[in-house]
């Protein structure tokens, strides 16, 4: 996608895109439900930034332990799929680790089975995962290390370094990315999630692929959809890449038009009449 999409998604907010997803039919209203930000302790000194990135995807799915011998669910992918839905073949190659396989320049999303009480993500993989230039990291499900997450989340006060992005022209890119991988990213990476945990994803869970579509909530989250992390709403968003040209044509004029909405009832007119004149309805 081109930064000039990028550029013109950012001027909006999480609410009003998820507007349009809404008017749009697309399940879930492409909201990411109840992830939210690792406070970062700069932000109070500066404005809060969106991150806005195309979506990799990390699938877990559960495992039984001495610690934890029973499952929530029956289903091995969790609740995360439907009966509808089946489990996607296994892609993460026998000795490679699945944040080694994260893509620079996305928002990398986890998707964990609900309910469990380990964490999918902790200070290595979130440090793995900043080196190689991953934009943000979303977690349908539960973080740890928190004190290495907070630092991850900071970033350094040097100044910044660029990393190359495989996403420029709208698909990774190939070729090795090995000198980027070796430097120190020294701007801060946005993690955001369900919640926390102390135990370490091997009581419960495993990753299973990487790469493939994900639920969180009622939104399916596959690669290359365009996710917009909005610290302002505490709210993120995922758009499917095919409705992003319809989303960015429908978004000026639904948001003059509630504009226009709140103008009339702050001049102390009606819901009702503000909606017909405004909204058609």
């Amino acid at each position: 996608m081109s930064s000039s999409k990028f550029a013109a998604l950012a001027a909006y907010s999480a609410c009003d895109i998820a507007d349009v997803l809404l008017r749009l039919e697309v399940p879930g209203a492409g909201y990411l439900p109840d992830i939210t930000p690792i406070p970062n302790p700069q932000s109070s000194a500066s404005p809060l930034m969106k991150t806005i990135a195309p979506a990799s995807t990390i699938l877990f799915t559960q495992t039984s332990t001495s610690s934890f011998p029973s499952p929530k669910s029956s289903f091995s992918a969790g609740s995360i799929f439907a009966s509808t839905f089946s489990l996607p073949n296994p892609n993460i190659p026998k000795g490679m680790h699945w944040a080694d396989m994260t893509l620079p320049g996305s928002i990398a999303v986890l998707s964990q089975p609900d309910g469990q009480s380990c964490a999918a993500l902790g200070g290595v993989m979130a440090t793995r995962m900043k080196v190689k230039g991953v934009k943000a990291v979303v977690v349908s499900g539960k973080v740890r290390d928190l004190g290495k997450l907070r630092e991850i989340v900071r970033g350094e006060a040097a100044e910044g370094e660029s990393v190359p992005d495989p996403w420029r022209q709208g698909q990774p890119v190939s070729g090795s990315l090995q000198a980027s991988e070796h430097r120190r990213r020294r701007d801060g990476m946005p993690i955001w999630s369900r919640g926390t945990s102390v135990v370490d994803v091997r009581g419960e869970a495993r990753p299973w692929a990487v790469n493939v579509m994900v639920r969180v909530g009622q939104t399916e989250v596959c690669p290359g959809d365009i996710v917009m992390l909005d610290p302002e709403e505490r709210g993120a968003v995922c758009v499917p890449a095919k409705l992003v040209d319809k989303v960015l044509e429908m978004l000026p004029r639904l948001v003059e038009g509630d504009g226009k909405v709140l103008q009339h009832v702050e001049s102390g007119g009606t819901v009702s009449d503000a909606f017909k004149m405004y909204r058609g309805k």
